[in-house]
């Protein structure tokens, strides 16, 4: 198995993986993993079919992500095989828990929790901000619909799509970029996707008041869910954050079921805020580390 860096001219080939073997997991979208090759110093090979994919650990060595395959049980035994060629204990993420009969069969492991867990929603629930919890984020939709009457909603696209990173410099948390690192690559990665918009297959909605962008969205829909990849608002509008989400799921195809609002990062502010939507599941992938190879 010949590992090599993941670069943007593979886009299509990684895109192919995700659309058939996604597990509802950010982790397993373009803009949940792949815009963030370089930050991870992402490598993959494929074999029989399956893609698999390692990171660089930033506390403890590579990670190997599970195969994105229609065979996991051969895909694993194959990655087992090669670590054991090239005297490694496997690390496995993400791991949710319904690999673990398979991995049962090749090695014995610990699994340990991670931080960052993605958020996932009740499509209808959501769209409609429907039901008692929700009477908070509705009020503050209410509000925003009737004092910011006249703001216009538009698609993005290859003529709008370039005002977004303004907006983007406009809004950004300059404390916060200037503790984190990752904040620093989240820009970089937001704009990658929007020179490239059309490449990566996504869709999106912008708000307008008064000529001015005040917030937008861009997500892409994968089998029953929708994932919110990128959505940046102005906070001096209540509300706007609220309108955009709705506004942007009216547009989806019916035949969703959940909204997939992304990983929290480990930030205690977006974890407050996207507990506020009160979701249906909170995913929390594992790590897994190998012990002893048992084949």
């Amino acid at each position: 198995m010949i590992f090599k860096k993941m670069r943007f001219d593979d886009i299509d080939i990684v895109r192919e993986y995700f659309l058939k073997y996604n597990t509802g997991l950010n982790y397993n979208t373009l803009g949940g993993f792949f815009a963030w090759r370089e930050w991870l110093n992402t490598e993959f090979a494929i074999e029989d079919d399956s893609l698999f994919m390692r990171i660089e650990g930033k506390r403890n060595g590579n990670l190997y992500c599970l195969p994105m395959t229609s065979n996991l049980d051969n895909a694993i035994y194959k990655l087992s095989s090669y670590a054991k060629e090239q005297n490694i204990l496997l690390a496995l993420y993400p791991v949710l828990g319904q690999e673990l009969e398979i991995c049962d069969k090749y090695f014995t492991y610990e699994l340990y929790q991670t931080t960052g867990s993605d958020y996932i929603y009740d499509f209808e629930t959501l769209k409609n901000l429907s039901g008692r919890k929700l009477h908070g984020q509705k009020n503050h939709l209410n509000f925003f619909k009737k004092t910011f009457a006249d703001t216009q909603v538009l698609n993005v696209d290859k003529n709008n799509v370039n005002k977004l990173k303004d907006f983007i410099l406009k809004v950004k948390n300059p404390y916060k970029e200037n503790a984190e690192n990752m904040y620093k690559d989240e820009l970089k990665y937001s704009f990658e996707v929007i020179d490239n918009f059309e490449k990566y297959h996504y869709d999106g909605i912008l708000a307008l008041y008064k000529g001015e962008i005040i917030g937008f969205v861009l997500g892409e829909t994968i089998k029953n869910t929708v994932y919110l990849h990128i959505m940046k608002i102005d906070k001096n509008y209540r509300g706007v954050a609220q309108f955009i989400i709705t506004e942007y799921l009216k547009l989806v195809n019916s035949d969703v079921k959940f909204v997939n609002m992304e990983d929290d990062a480990g930030d205690e502010d977006l974890k407050y805020t996207k507990t506020c939507y009160h979701p249906l599941d909170i995913a929390a992938p594992k790590r897994l580390i190998v012990k002893e190879y048992k084949v």
